[in-house]
């Protein structure tokens, strides 16, 4: 979305979904725009109009693709939480989509990156986003399109977040305790999960 059509989905959300007067506030990051002029991608973060007052600091993509967006809220005792809505890379398909346009970035970089991966590239800068937000003392909750199952450890972009977001305290609700999530090979379908890795909790 645009920002103009992000002020008027926020204005609709407040009066619909919130059933509020006031505008709520929100964190977003549009996406590059494919070679069509489209936008395909993006992350929001909304925040109900009556905690509007707590929010901190926000965040969206550093490398403008839309990858990411977050904010962080300040509740009693000066406890802080951070949201993060992501929308990582998807299989490519073609030269207009969000994973082209963020190859076009990659190849444009006049610097150095640290992968040429448009995936391990949006999955390392999230987990330096995440560290940040714990170094200065936040809680971190982190959802969205992952375009891949975390559980099963056998898909190579699992592996990576495995390794750049942490592995620790996976939890599957239609899984037994005694049974091994990230063992290698596919597992039977199961209900949304809730991930505590070592880097994001």
């Amino acid at each position: 979305m645009t920002g103009a059509q992000t002020r008027r989905f926020l204005l609709d959300a407040s009066q619909k979904v919130f059933r509020a007067k006031k505008r709520c506030c929100a964190a977003s990051s549009d996406p590059a725009p494919g070679l069509d002029g489209r936008m395909y991608g993006g992350a929001l973060v909304m925040v109900h109009p009556h905690y509007t007052g707590r929010i901190v600091a926000r965040f969206s993509d550093n490398r403008g693709l839309g990858r990411y967006a977050a904010l962080t809220l300040r509740g009693k005792n000066g406890t802080l939480m951070t949201f993060i809505s992501v929308y990582l890379t998807p299989a490519l398909s073609g030269e207009n989509g969000q994973a082209a346009a963020q190859q076009r970035y990659i190849d444009n970089h006049p610097g150095t990156l640290s992968t040429h991966d448009p995936y391990e590239l949006a999955v390392r800068d999230i987990a330096e986003l995440v560290s940040d937000r714990h170094r200065a003392g936040s809680t971190v909750v982190l959802g969205g399109d992952l375009q891949t199952d975390v559980a099963d450890g056998s898909k190579a972009r699992s592996q990576l977040i495995q390794k750049y977001w942490g592995r620790k305290n996976l939890i599957l609700p239609s899984l037994d305790m005694e049974s091994q999530p990230w063992a290698h090979g596919p597992q039977a379908t199961r209900p949304p999960t809730y991930y505590e890795g070592d880097a994001a909790t």
